[in-house]
């Protein structure tokens, strides 16, 4: 059976070299997500830095966060930071405050760690 394989005559065809530059593009990387590595670019330019807290400004942030605890009827205002690396505004009524959780829950469901929080103001 080998025989048979070894003794056929190839007929060789001598063909153009493809250029370097062509060959490189064959084995570039595929650009499934266009516009990705853009998105991800300008959004580490729109990010802010996460800034911590001096310890009077935490124990204020503390006081208030213990009176709103009995008074879940009062409007606050909570600054934080997000998932997304920035700094965001609510305000709104408290469902919660969980303390096993270090988390405040709002009556719209959304859930603000302690640690993100960096200002709170009650109305």
């Amino acid at each position: 059976m080998n025989e048979d394989i070894i003794n056929i005559k190839h007929e060789f065809i001598a063909h153009k070299r493809m250029p370097i530059s062509a060959r490189a593009a064959q084995f570039s990387p595929f650009a499934a997500l266009s516009g990705f590595a853009e998105k991800i670019n300008s959004a580490q330019k729109h990010s802010d830095k996460r800034r911590y807290l001096a310890s009077d400004k935490e124990e204020e942030i503390r006081a208030n966060l213990n009176y709103l605890k009995s008074n879940l009827d009062k409007k606050c205002q909570i600054i934080f930071y997000n998932e997304e690396c920035n700094y965001k505004e609510k305000i709104d009524f408290l469902k919660e405050i969980d303390d096993i959780n270090q988390v405040l829950i709002f009556k719209d469901k959304i859930k603000i760690k302690f640690c993100d929080i960096i200002d709170v103001t009650i109305f």
